[in-house]
Parts: C-alpha cells; structure tokens; sequence
C-alpha cells in the first residue's frame, strides 16, 4: 500500500499529514496501477452502502498504522470538486471511524469549492482555493517593470481548450459580433473536434511585439503581452446544485451558491498582470474580492456577477466585452496605466496563494510493505474503479 505524504518539520511526528485519496494498493502482480480511491468517489453511491464494512476496516488499519507517525489525516480534493451525491456515503464512513477513534481534530476534507458549507461545524470540511496559486510560467522578475511596458494590438485574450456550453457561447457571441477580430481566441483544441464550426487553434506565425516570443510550448504567455483583457472561460458556469440525498440536503446550507470551481485559468491573469472578464460561477468576482484580490468596477460593469441564470448572466457579460471592443486601443491603454497599482496587488498575491499551492504539491511517497488485507483492498478499490468510465 502506497499513499502521498508531506515530511514534516515538527519532531512529534514524521509526517505533516498523508493524503487518504491518495491510498492505492498493490494489484495480484505486485505492481501499482493507479487505481486511487480519489478515482472511486466520481461513481454511483451504491459501492460505499453495500461495502460500508471493509471501509470501515481499511481506515481502522490505516489509523492503526499511522496515528503516531502523521499530524493530520487529510482528504485532499482541492484540485477539483467533491461530488457530493456520490462521495456523501464515504465522507460519512471515515467520518464516523476518526469519531469512533476519537481523532476527529486530525481529520479534514478540503476540496476547490469556497462556496459549500455545512451548517454545523462538526463536519470536518472546509473549502480552500488552492488553484488560485497555480505555477504558471515564469513572465518576468520584474513583474513591475513587465506590467507597465506592455504594448497593446488585440483587445481580447480568449482560451477554451474543451468545448463546454458556456464556452460555446462566449466564443460564439465573439465570432459572429466580429469581435473575434479584436481577439485572440482558441476553442476545442483538446481532444476530436475539428468539425465543430467554433474549432479555432492559436496562429502562432504571426508577429507578435511583445516581451515574450510566440511559442506553442506557453501559449498564454505568447499572447498576453500583446492583449489588454484577459475574458477568462473557467471550467464551470453552472450554480444549480441538485441531489436526492435529503440527509445531505439538510446539513448544508442551500440558501447560498454552492459552487465556485475557480482554477489556474483564472490564476493566469493575476500572474500576467491582466484585467479580466470571469465567465464562471455567479459570485465568483465577490469571492476573489473576498480572498483580497482585486477586480474591475472602477473600469466597467461586474454586475453579471449577481446573476444566478446563465443566460442574464451571459447577455451582461456580452455587454461588457461589447463596451471594451468600442474603446480604442490607446484608451484601453490609458485604462490599463490606471490599472497597474491593482494589478501589480494582484500579482502579489498571486505569489502568496502559491507558496502555498507548493506546499500541499510538494509530497512524497510512503509505502506500507503488507498492509493488513492488502489484496482484499485492491479487489475491492479494482473492482469498484471499473463500474464507471473514468
């Protein structure tokens, strides 16, 4: 058995904490084959009910083996999002054992989501935006220097690797606005859609006067120096939550947006001192304010923020890139020299929201050599990861 594991400084334990989405084990051939349990928990509910009894068992000899050797047991998500009709079940099993183990102070769920809270605080939970400090590639040392010598011959930065509806409509509007004119702007580049009539890859053959050199090897920092806005089309822009888990329904509070999915697309524009548009989830702009970064009303409309409905959302949105592309290239220059003082803040912080992004990327590897029921567990984990398409 095998899971991830931060090396601690604190003489009192060994590690820093462990990742249980992390545990995998060894298959009938002794080899590890990447069948994690943080691959199980995106599948039907089912497999936790009917195997309550051998979880139940795994994490009582997980703790068994590292009670004394970790300071905080951890299930780490925070690259992306629990799914919570179907990861409810497990997250009640460990739950309950670290309860029944008396070691519920060690325990934490964290997960990309800033917006989902349970109302009780017994829930071992919390949200964290670790995203936001995503390593991009290096801009510039200088970050001051490279903010205020950018040169300006786009309006709009615009990059949708997979087609996702809100993308299509975004990119939609910029095409047939003529706006795409004033735009760099990809769709559909990741996986089989050269047929969709929005397939649009980067020209990276054309002269660029910027800073950086054009080169498919960093494709954002190819095009940014030369752009003034950055319209950031995150993963999700879809605030409904829906489940049929009334238990669930009743420890968290509904009354509020319950996802916010903010990732390294955004962290791009703090890190290449760019003003953004964020097509995302409603109240994404408040939480970025809300961490202490900085966002555009002075400049432009972010009422579209409010909206719940995608599509008020979307036409207000529209509005906004419709106001920037009217403005003429000189006086979106003169609007970014306003900018700057933010947008260096931004990038600052960036830079804090990394430190720590590279201490929870920063594990090692423990392995257990014959870990109490090995084989029963890795039949188990096999077994469960192959009832759905990952």
């Amino acid at each position: 058995m095998k899971l991830s594991v931060r090396k601690s400084n604190n003489s009192d334990f060994e590690f820093d904490f462990l990742n249980l989405g992390d545990i995998e084990f060894k298959n009938s051939k002794g080899e590890y084959k990447d069948e994690r349990l943080s691959l199980i928990i995106g599948g039907p509910m089912e497999p936790f009910d009917s195997h309550e009894s051998q979880f139940i068992k795994l994490f009582h000899s997980l703790i068994d083996e590292f009670e004394n050797r970790v300071r905080l047991f951890r299930f780490d998500n925070t690259h992306e999002l629990f799914i919570w009709k179907s990861f409810w079940p497990l997250f009640k099993i460990i739950h309950k054992v670290f309860e029944e183990r008396n070691l519920l102070d060690r325990l934490i769920f964290t997960d990309n989501n800033c917006n989902f809270h349970f109302k009780n605080n017994k829930w071992k939970y919390e949200g964290y935006p670790r995203m936001l400090g995503f390593p991009i590639a290096p801009i510039s040392d200088d970050i001051g220097f490279y903010i205020k010598n950018k040169k300006f011959n786009k309006h709009f930065l615009c990059l949708n690797r997979r087609p996702k509806y809100h993308r299509e409509d975004i990119v939609n509007f910029l095409v047939e606005s003529g706006i795409s004119e004033n735009s760099y702007y990809s769709f559909g580049v990741d996986g089989d859609n050269e047929n969709h009539p929005l397939f649009k890859k980067l020209d990276f053959d054309i002269n660029l006067t910027g800073i950086h050199p054009a080169t498919a090897q960093d494709t954002f920092t190819s095009f940014q120096d030369t752009t003034f806005c950055y319209i950031v089309t995150e993963t999700d822009a879809d605030n409904e939550y829906t489940t049929t888990i009334q238990e669930l329904d009743n420890e968290i509070h509904l009354n509020n947006n319950l996802f916010c999915h903010l990732t390294e697309k955004t962290s791009r524009a703090f890190a290449g001192g760019m003003p953004f548009i964020l097509v995302s989830h409603a109240g994404s702009l408040k939480l970025l304010r809300k961490f202490g970064f900085k966002t555009f009303d002075k400049w432009w409309d972010e009422s579209y923020d409010d909206l719940l409905d995608w599509d008020a959302r979307k036409f207000a949105i529209q509005d906004v890139i419709t106001y920037l592309n009217s403005l003429s290239l000189e006086k979106c220059s003169e609007m970014y020299k306003e900018m700057i003082p933010d947008l260096i803040h931004n990038r600052k912080l960036y830079e804090e929201f990394n430190k720590k992004f590279e201490y929870f990327n920063q594990m090692g590897i423990c392995e257990i050599e014959n870990f109490k029921d090995e084989n029963e567990h890795w039949l188990l984990f096999r077994k469960l990861i192959k009832r759905w398409p990952q």
